[in-house]
């Protein structure tokens, strides 16, 4: 009898509790902790910020910080890499103040601002066997499933991809709105053929053409490029390109245009400068720099992805 009482006063105390809290007048203050340090793909610690409770009533803000990061290096998991890819790149936008704790907004739509998303795709993967570039290639396609279905992905679509190949020559291979599907885009990257040999500075010449042309307003329409969308470059490379500081130019030049630029650097053969890509990702590195072993570990990830 004394315990059902006692339940009963703790219930009834609760719920006044409760009520006193949101009863639409009391300011109610941010409630926020901080994650643990995590190791992002860029081998670096970060944490996030954690919103337990939103403020209300003119209750005190969170914090304008919503992660920071320590120049301490880590070697993250596969798993971990694959987490931020799916967080940072595929689902949640990089540039957003999501939280952990808070759920995922998928990038389309962006939470009701943007809809639309331009990605400009750069492969460079001249300095690998052609056994490695067609694991690339053929994760490349796995990629672009990853990005939006059949129905989402395409010319005048949410998503719309164009890829330059910066191998033994800048080629084009397919603009903005070049296609219009899903299996029309994969089928475009198979047409990817390896030339071997170092790139010779062409991934300068590729960053310079994604500046001047596809992303730039006037021509850029003609590729495609929509002026409401969300502008995003990802240079996938394998080493360190004749004109390191070139290309950091051109990628400083082309995050002050507003877009967004991702990293995955595969060290395929070991002579990836990882300091020269964190420069060229756009900040921060661990929503932006992935570094990758080699291609048989992308396709691993990408293979977590979809299972």
């Amino acid at each position: 009898m004394f315990m059902c009482l006692t339940l009963a006063v703790s219930l009834l105390y609760l719920t006044a509790t409760q009520a006193w809290l949101y009863d639409g007048t009391t300011p109610i203050d941010c409630l926020e902790t901080w994650s643990d340090w995590e190791c992002g793909p860029n081998f670096k610690e970060f944490r996030r910020a954690i919103i337990h409770r939103p403020p209300s009533v003119d209750g005190a803000p969170c914090s304008s910080t919503t992660y920071e990061t320590r120049d301490i290096s880590c070697v993250p998991t596969i798993g971990e890499i694959r987490q931020a890819m799916e967080r940072y790149f595929l689902t949640n936008n990089a540039g957003s103040n999501t939280r952990a704790g808070e759920e995922a907004k998928p990038r389309s739509p962006r939470s009701g601002l943007v809809t639309n998303r331009d990605l400009l795709i750069i492969f460079d993967m001249s300095e690998s066997s052609s056994n490695a570039f067609d694991i690339v290639k053929n994760a490349t396609t796995e990629l672009l499933s990853l990005l939006g279905p059949e129905g989402q992905i395409g010319s005048g679509m949410q998503t719309q991809v164009a890829l330059l190949a910066a191998t033994s020559s800048v080629n084009l291979h397919f603009v903005f709105n070049g296609h219009n599907s899903l299996a029309d885009l994969q089928a475009a990257v198979q047409y990817l053929g390896y030339t071997g040999g170092a790139n010779l500075g062409n991934e300068v010449r590729a960053m310079e053409v994604a500046r001047i042309q596809m992303f730039s307003t006037n021509p850029g329409k003609w590729y495609g490029l929509r002026p409401d969308s969300r502008k995003e470059l990802l240079l996938i490379t394998d080493g360190q390109p004749t004109g390191a500081s070139e290309v950091e130019s051109e990628a400083q030049q082309l995050k002050n245009m507003g877009v967004e630029v991702f990293a995955f650097g595969i060290n395929e053969n070991g002579d990836i400068d990882y300091d020269h890509l964190e420069r060229v990702a756009s900040s921060p590195g661990f929503m932006h720099d992935f570094r990758i072993t080699d291609a048989n570990e992308l396709t691993e990830i990408l293979g977590q992805m979809r299972h």
